[in-house]
């Protein structure tokens, strides 16, 4: 039976919680749910693209945000220590990933971590690509 974007999102985000809540000191959302003035160590979950054949694939996004470090002055900088922490958390868990269900997963590109100026946050990137198999 083929999934919905919207199935497949909650499918994985519920395979997932638990391991990427345990790394981070916020909480493991699903799109359109982090509150708007979080200053933890959020991760959202966004389903990107999927084809339906009798192998679905797609690629969903998981951004795992790292306030920035106050140097004072109303000044921050990249918290780098703790982005390449959660850069190498991701790498390990999406490379080891033995849990039995019925998704296959790959990373899409390389993961790596972007700033977002306007919350005074970074966040790192995860694209992560599926396979599925449709009975």
């Amino acid at each position: 039976m083929k999934k919905t974007g919207g199935q497949i999102e909650y499918e994985i985000y519920n395979l997932w919680k638990d391991l990427i809540n345990e790394e981070i000191n916020g909480t493991f959302y699903l799109r359109g749910t982090r509150p708007i003035n979080s200053d933890k160590e959020d991760a959202i979950i966004s389903f990107m693209t999927g084809l339906d054949d009798q192998m679905q694939t797609g690629a969903l996004n998981i951004n795992i945000y790292v306030p920035d470090i106050d140097i004072g002055n109303s000044n921050s900088v990249k918290n780098i220590a703790r982005c390449n922490e959660l850069e190498a958390f991701m790498l390990q868990l999406t490379e080891n990933w033995t849990v039995k269900s019925e998704y296959k997963f790959t990373l899409g590109q390389t993961i790596n971590t972007f700033e977002e100026d306007d919350i005074h946050q970074h966040f790192v990137n995860v694209k992560l690509k599926y396979k599925r198999l449709t009975i």
